[in-house]
């Protein structure tokens, strides 16, 4: 009679080695899937409009996020200067036709037309931010901005635009710094300025605006200004990754051999035996006898 032969620890050890190495080429995978699926996720040419949204802090209260229309939001790789010359623009268009000598209807018929054409036309430089006031916004309050880019995965610091305390003598500009790499936006940040000196003329509606504590809402100037830098190849990442996985399972695979080498030995030695005896049966025989 042969007592059945318990499990040999060798397979115990096998077990486990195959658990850890399968884990492990699990978590390789899953980066790999990652880091390609991020390739083209926010991917942009030049030109396209990114998506801006704003909320407001004051008297210890925060607003709800507002989005911001597509004019004032930055164009991917496009310095600009969200200006006020359209404004100027439309009041030359009106200044003109009040003083053409045409009959009032055709008047009336046609500046809607223009004014629509010049205030949706891409071409046109652009007015300054509109900040509407907020509910609850009293004189004396502190008025903090903060910012978010691409559908909120970029978020400013809350910026002071309006000094509740004490009146500023410089009118406040928004410059915001963006860094792209190849198609991609990889960072985003903003501070409060001083307005220029030479954007003065372009800004006076703004300059009055702000020196006129009751006067809502506000044009605020934003400046967009960015930063190129060196694209990191993702193909070649995921490929010394890759790599760096096989030169791992290997190392924990001739780890797992190297301490389990005797059962091995003790495992092939039992599958090797012709009467179907364990290597320690045979010995435990022997002292018997």
């Amino acid at each position: 009679f042969c007592p059945p032969r318990p499990p040999s620890s060798s397979s115990f050890a096998e077990s486990r080695g195959r658990g850890e190495m399968s884990s492990f080429v699990a978590v390789v995978l899953v980066v790999a899937v990652v880091l390609a699926g991020s390739q083209g996720a926010s991917a942009y040419h030049k030109g396209d409009t990114l998506h801006l949204a704003r909320r407001a802090q004051f008297n210890q209260k925060r607003t709800e996020w507002h989005e911001i229309f597509g004019r004032f939001c930055p164009h991917f790789a496009v310095n600009d200067v969200v200006r006020m010359k359209r404004q100027v623009l439309l009041r030359q268009i009106q200044y003109l036709f009040s003083n053409l000598p045409a009959s009032k209807s055709l008047t009336s018929g046609l500046l809607p037309s223009l004014l629509f054409l010049f205030a949706e036309s891409p071409s046109i430089p652009q007015v300054a931010v509109p900040l509407a006031k907020p509910h609850g916004f009293e004189k004396g309050d502190d008025y903090k901005l903060s910012l978010a880019l691409d559908h909120y995965n970029f978020h400013t610091s809350w910026m002071r635009v309006i000094n509740g305390k004490k009146a500023s003598v410089s009118i406040p500009m928004v410059h915001v710094n963006l860094v792209h790499a190849g198609e991609e936006v990889t960072s985003f940040r903003a501070k409060v300025v001083p307005l220029p000196q030479e954007y003065s003329n372009t800004h006076a509606e703004s300059i009055n605006h702000f020196k006129n504590q009751t006067h809502w809402p506000k044009l605020l100037v934003v400046k967009y200004e960015w930063e190129e830098r060196d694209l990191v190849r993702l193909d070649a990442g995921i490929a010394a990754i890759t790599l760096l996985g096989v030169v791992v399972g290997a190392y924990l695979m001739a780890k797992i051999v190297s301490k389990s080498k005797g059962e091995l030995e003790e495992f092939v030695n039992d599958i090797s035996s012709e009467d179907g005896l364990s290597l320690a049966a045979r010995r435990e025989m022997i002292k018997g006898e």
